[in-house]
This record gives C-alpha cells, sequence and structure tokens, in this order.
C-alpha cells in the first residue's frame, strides 16, 4: 500500500500522471527514514526536513507534520513487519505549460532498506574526489544527476562513492556526509555547502559526548591530511573510509574515533528503540 495525496491506494497500482514536474523537469523534494523493529526511526526530524525543502523549493504541502507522521505510521503498519525505510517525495505537480509549479502530488511510500555488506563496517570504503557544488545543497532535491552520471568512474576506480569537492572546500557525497578525525582527535564536518543530514546530526550529539567535535570549513589538505574518514547516512549509519582517490586513510583500518562512534551510534539506537516500544501509536484514520 502507499498514500498519494492522503488517499490509500495499493502500491501496484500507485500512479502519476506524465505531465507532473517531477518527471518532465527533476522538479521535486522528498525524505527518507528508517524503521527497525517496527519502529520508525526519527520520523519528526525527518518530515520536518521536508517541510523544509517544500518551502525552499516554493511546493505547498496540504497537510501538518503530524498528520503526515501519523500516516507513515500507518502505512508501517500495513506494509512493514520489522525493517524497511520510507519515502516521502512532493513532486513539482502537473504544469499549465510545462514549467510552473502546479499542485504538488505527495506519495508516500515503503521500500527494502538497500543491503549494506556487513564487512565493509570492518574493512571501510573506497572514495574518490569531484569537484562540484550542488544547487541547492540545503534542500533535499530528487536531482542526483552528477552523482549517477559519475558512477562509471566510480567503477572504474574500484571505489564505492564520490565526495564532492568546490574550490579546495569538502562538501559531502551524493547521499551521505562526511566527517573527518584529524591528527589532534578532533572530530570535523563540513558546514557549509551541505545537507544537514539526521544522521550528522545524532553523530554530532553523540560525538560532542566524547571527543572534541565541531562543524567547521574543511579543506581538501585537512581531507587528505586525516587519520581517519567516515561517512554517515540515514541507511549507512555510520561508514568508515579507509581508501581515498587510491591512498589509503591513515593505516588503511577504520580508526579507532569511528570504531567508538559506530558502538555508541548502535547503543543510542538501541536506546531509542526501547523508549518507543512503550508507545507505539496504533493509528486506523485514513484522510482525504
Amino acid at each position: 500500500m502507499s498514500y498519494i495525496n492522503g488517499l490509500l491506494v495499493d502500491a501496484d497500482n500507485a500512479s502519476i500522471g506524465i505531465e507532473d514536474l517531477a518527471l518532465t523537469r527533476g522538479y521535486g523534494v522528498f525524505d527518507f527514514f528508517r524503521v527497525r523493529d517496527g519502529i520508525l526511526i526519527h520520523p519528526e526530524a525527518h518530515i520536518h526536513r521536508l517541510f523544509h525543502s517544500a518551502k525552499q523549493m516554493h511546493l505547498p504541502l496540504h497537510i501538518s507534520e503530524q498528520e503526515l507522521v501519523a500516516q507513515a505510521h500507518q502505512l508501517v503498519q500495513l506494509n512493514c513487519e520489522s525493517e524497511c525505510g520510507v519515502k516521502l517525495l512532493l513532486t513539482g505537480g502537473y504544469s499549465a505549460n510545462g514549467y510552473l509549479p502546479g499542485n504538488p502530488n505527495l506519495i508516500i511510500s515503503t521500500y527494502d532498506l538497500p543491503h549494506q555488506d556487513p564487512k565493509q563496517y570492518e574493512t571501510g570504503i573506497s572514495l574518490i574526489t569531484h569537484e562540484y557544488r550542488k544547487e541547492f545543497p540545503a534542500v533535499k532535491t530528487t536531482n542526483y544527476a552528477m552523482g549517477i552520471w559519475l558512477l562509471p568512474e566510480i567503477f572504474q576506480a574500484k571505489a564505492d562513492d564520490v565526495l564532492y569537492c568546490w574550490q579546495d572546500e569538502v562538501h559531502e557525497c551524493p547521499r551521505s556526509n562526511v566527517f573527518i578525525v584529524n591528527g589532534q582527535n578532533e572530530v570535523l564536518t563540513p558546514i557549509h555547502g551541505i545537507l544537514h543530514g539526521i544522521t550528522r546530526r545524532n553523530v554530532l550529539h553523540l560525538s560532542r559526548e566524547l571527543f572534541p567535535t565541531h562543524e567547521t570549513d574543511i579543506t581538501r589538505e585537512m581531507l587528505y591530511n586525516a587519520s581517519e574518514i567516515f561517512i554517515t547516512s540515514t541507511t549507512k549509519r555510520i561508514m568508515p573510509v579507509t581508501k581515498l582517490d587510491g591512498a589509503l586513510v591513515g593505516d588503511g583500518r577504520p580508526g579507532p574515533v569511528t570504531q567508538k562512534l559506530i558502538e555508541v551510534f548502535e547503543e543510542d539506537e538501541i536506546k531509542y528503540l526501547q523508549e518507543k516500544q512503550t508507545v507505539r501509536p496504533s493509528h486506523s484514520t485514513t484522510y482525504p
């Protein structure tokens, strides 16, 4: 089942018209969060960010954040017994002239989570860098054209992902934020030219309890001299990076700071799940 504009429909028959600007012009915003043990992980934070993205792109949302959370909960109860992902997509709508945004379509769907190889958390992944600056870095738009276009280059380099940099300033990966650990065991993450990820926010909170942690501008020199690098995202959570542009990061293994943060992140999530176990909402309301 999926929600389209507040109506619950069978996912196999869910559709929107071909005139929507999300298709014809790639204009739309979205957000995505995980479900673990049948519990939505920080849905309010993701939905609040969706509203921010919609406002920045001049797309009206004719629903409250609370109603959207309720619809997401109901959809998970129908579709997901344990683990899945929930995607909230707001399109540019049907355009009168093929360019002017119309009334947006709001689609809520559940998906199987992408597979993450457990070995990567032990060995780390490889990144390459690329000179690129997103048009709307603080907005979670549907435009991932550059990241997809770079896939052949990523595969040729035998890497796992790409890290965007612009004029010596480190930004982010297409779907992940980046952190570095310097020689003083300071944990640093870019503050400008990025999407402020929900996982990034949670990692910052946990890291500040353990290490000197700062949001700051990061240069390529700081990146290449880092003793540790890791990326964060909803699906990857905290993923170590052990190779950058073909060179080893540190000694080529996940470092102690990264490993500690992976440990406390998992502990924090388990605590979150335990707290939510006794307050699971049971919604049977549908919205017109």
